[in-house]
């Protein structure tokens, strides 16, 4: 569950262990993406972990590149091209990982 307020942004994710040899407080599905955004994660724990990393990977190289931080629509669009691709080739299964980005975007009034 996502809410936005004015000037914050709340997220809430049920923490769902899924194997007794799991420690809990090994399991978490809030990541930081990047300082002003953060991602919730469901699905397959590996999975998760991979899309986690690729997230991270692509804002680091875009800051690195252009010299500032990416915003939160440019991510979400990245993202979502880099999932659709495995769909498309064969050998490739699609990630069982659903993403919720988030975070503030804060614009200069002058």
């Amino acid at each position: 569950v996502g809410l936005t307020g004015e000037g914050c942004a709340v997220v809430v994710c049920q923490k769902k262990v899924p194997d007794k040899l799991l420690k809990e407080d090994s399991i978490t599905h809030v990541f930081k993406a990047a300082k002003d955004i953060g991602m919730a994660m469901s699905g397959r724990v590996p999975d998760c972990a991979s899309v986690v990393d690729d997230t991270r990977h692509e804002t680091m190289e875009f800051a690195h590149d252009f010299g500032y931080d990416c915003d939160v629509a440019w991510l979400a669009k990245r993202m979502g091209e880099k999932a659709q691709i495995s769909t498309q080739r064969a050998g490739l299964r699609p990630l069982g990982a659903g993403t919720i980005l988030f975070g503030m975007e804060m614009l200069d009034s002058g």
